[in-house]
């Protein structure tokens, strides 16, 4: 395993630890289909919370925020809809949250929570 894998592998561990903290029940983790993967499923009572975790170690030039692409957005909006479908066909209501971790060069993280980062427009 590289160290970019472990880096991220990390920072969903975080990321995961993170919202259970903070009153969200965990109901996945690395949810893989064919074409896109979830990082984390999580619920915040009725709500399902679909969220992505993007890591960057210190001196990186570009913010873990700015890496997350519309064509990467599209994936993870494509597989919360299967997942939806497989698992929860009756939810309402559901978000796209962002969690980003940045890794200082002493090697203390910092996390930011960005709660409804982005939006299933759908067809129409």
């Amino acid at each position: 395993m590289d160290a970019r894998h472990r880096r991220g592998q990390l920072a969903e561990t975080v990321a995961t630890r993170w919202l259970v903290a903070h009153g969200y029940r965990l109901l996945a983790r690395n949810v893989r289909y064919r074409g896109g993967e979830l990082d984390i499923v999580a619920s915040l009572g009725a709500l399902l919370v679909f969220v992505e975790v993007r890591a960057r170690r210190s001196g990186s030039r570009v913010d873990p925020l700015e890496t997350f692409s519309l064509r990467k957005r599209q994936r993870v909006i494509a597989t919360a809809q299967r997942w939806l479908q497989e698992h929860s066909p009756t939810v309402r209501r559901c978000r796209f949250d962002i969690i980003a971790v940045r890794e200082a060069r002493d090697g203390v993280l910092s996390i930011e929570h960005v709660p409804g980062a982005f939006v299933d427009e759908g067809p129409g």
